[in-house]
Formats: structure tokens, sequence, C-alpha cells
């Protein structure tokens, strides 16, 4: 009998939420569409832009807009309509937009119509890249190699006085590929407006898997040395050699740095994709109580979405194994 008892309140639950799901119409509370508009024009290639509309949830498809209307307006005068690409459901321009460039675009929808305009910022170069290997661990004797290896980069710029100025920096690897497992919570560029609040605890890192923004706030107008750290094995630098066996020292090792002259709209796009990040610095603040949750930031007016604009300058520089 006490098991009919515990029974009987989850049957008449499960009967009340089946009478109230059929007395629910999904239809009728799906929000408007909302037109969303991507672009990030940079120097390196002409202009794609992605219009589409937001989606109600997982199941609804073909969210592209194919039919719209995309017209490009550069430093004030009329440019040229885009073509739709049906293969990659993108609108395509065939300018390549120059240091310094305004670039509007608008889009002309059955949904609505929508704009942004953002200007190119000029390129910022890298003077230079060092390098510093601190040993951590054991030495292996055979090697002559330590445990692991603390690699410490600098990236030295640059930075314009007068003007706010906002980056993005990447590394790579020799063959183009991401670098995981960055450190970048040495610098606290990364982290403004925390008061120099570089960890939540000292086994803490700042990660940022495709790379970092971050603004000249703490260093308008004066040259800077960027730093993120990389953590390296002894088998980093080593490579197996089928014809003699055993193992030799890696060739052609090298990291490839980029640093990106970003628009504010495209800084604070970014910013906000980092902040709600699962494993963010800023939201492990917002789990702790220490801080509100984001809202992603759009420039798109009339609808959501982003304009950005960016120049990127490379370079590369070679990792030579360090000696004990």
């Amino acid at each position: 009998m006490k098991f009919l008892s515990r029974l009987l309140p989850l049957f008449l639950l499960v009967g009340t939420l089946a009478a109230c799901t059929e007395e629910i119409d999904l239809g009728s509370r799906r929000p408007t569409p909302t037109v969303v508009l991507n672009c990030v024009a940079g120097t390196q290639k002409p202009i794609v832009v992605q219009v589409a509309r937001t989606i109600f949830d997982s199941l609804s498809v073909d969210a592209d807009i194919p039919d719209a209307e995309v017209i490009l307006t550069v430093n004030g005068t009329p440019h040229s309509t885009l073509t739709y690409d049906p293969t990659a459901f993108v609108y395509r321009s065939t300018y390549t937009p120059r240091q310094g460039d305004r670039i509007r675009i608008d889009a002309r929808t059955r949904l609505g119509n929508v704009w942004a305009e953002e200007t190119l910022p000029r390129l910022i170069p890298i003077d230079r890249v060092d390098i510093d290997f601190r040993p951590k661990g054991f030495f292996n004797e055979t090697t002559q190699l330590y445990d692991t290896y603390q690699c410490v980069y600098r990236i030295h710029f640059a930075d314009p006085a007068r003007e706010r100025n906002f980056y993005f920096v990447r590394i790579m690897d020799e063959g183009g590929s991401i670098v995981h497992g960055l450190d970048y919570s040495k610098d606290e560029v990364f982290i403004p407006g925390h008061g120099g609040l570089n960890l939540l605890d000292e086994n803490s890192s700042i990660g940022g898997e495709s790379g970092m923004a971050f603004s000249d706030e703490l260093f308008d107008g004066k040259t800077y040395d960027l730093r993120i750290d990389e953590e390296f094995t002894r088998y980093s630098f080593l490579e197996y050699d089928r014809n003699r066996g055993g193992f030799k020292p890696k060739q052609d090792l090298a990291r490839r740095f980029q640093l990106f002259s970003i628009s504010e709209g495209y800084y604070r796009y970014l910013s906000s994709l980092f902040n709600e990040d699962e494993d963010s610095f800023n939201n492990a603040l917002v789990k702790a109580g220490l801080a509100e949750p984001s809202i992603r930031f759009s420039n798109i007016r009339g609808g959501t979405g982003i304009l950005g604009t960016m120049q990127v300058q490379q370079k590369q520089v070679s990792l030579t194994p360090p000696t004990p």
C-alpha cells in the first residue's frame, strides 16, 4: 500500500503535464524571426556577407535568406550589389577593402532591413618576438632535456598614441594549425576591468583556443611586449628516426604569431563570446558571484550579428630546442 501511495502522486503529475502539453500552442509562442547579418572585412580578400534569420529550435532549417538585396557602400559612395552564392549560402563582393575604408553593408529582406558600418583599422606591425625557455622538473640524461619547459613568448609592437586601438592575437604551429594549451593569464591586458586580478587562484590560467582579444587601455601610445606562455615536454623537441631507430632533434619546429588590428565593434563581439564561454575567466567570476553574465554584442542596426573589420600582421619564428 505504501508503494502505491508513492506512485499515485507521480501518476497524477504525469497526467497533469500531459494535459498541460495539449493546451500549449508552440507555434503561437514562436518569436518573430530577426535578420542576422555577419561579415568580417579585411584587406586580404573580397567582402563576404552572410544574411540569415534567427531560428526557434534545432529542428528549424534553411535559416539563410537567399533573396535579400545586399548593398555595399564604401566611404559614403554606393559601390555594388553583392551576388548570392547558393553553394556557400553567402553573398559575395568583388571589392577588397583597403586600410581606412569606411564599409557599410545594407541588407533588404522580407523580414526587414538591416545595416551596419565600420572603418578598417590601421595595420600594427610586430616588431619582434622574444622566446625564453624555462626548465621545469627533472633533467633526463639520455635526451639531455628537462621533463617540461615553460616557454614565455613576448610579442613586441608599438601602439599608436591618442586613439583607441583593439587587437586579437593568435599563435599557430609551423603547419598552420592552432596551438592548444596556451596560457594568457600572465598578461593583465587580457582581463581588463578587474583591477589587475590575474587569477582566481595560483593554479588558474586563461586559455584561448583560437586566440584572444584585448585593447590598448593599459598601454596607449607605448611600445608593449605582450606575454603568452606555452608548456612543452621534452618530447616536443624530439621526433622518431625511422632509419636509425630512437629519437632525434625535431626539425623545423616553429610558431606563427598573428597580431590582428580589429575594429572596436569586432573587439566587443569577440570579448562577449569569450566571456560567455564555459571555461572563460569571466564565466568563472560569474559562477563565483563576482560578475554579471555577459550579453553578446551586436552592431547591426535593425537586426543582430556583427560587422567587423581587421588587418593582420604575421611573423614566424623558429623554436630552437633548449640546451642544458
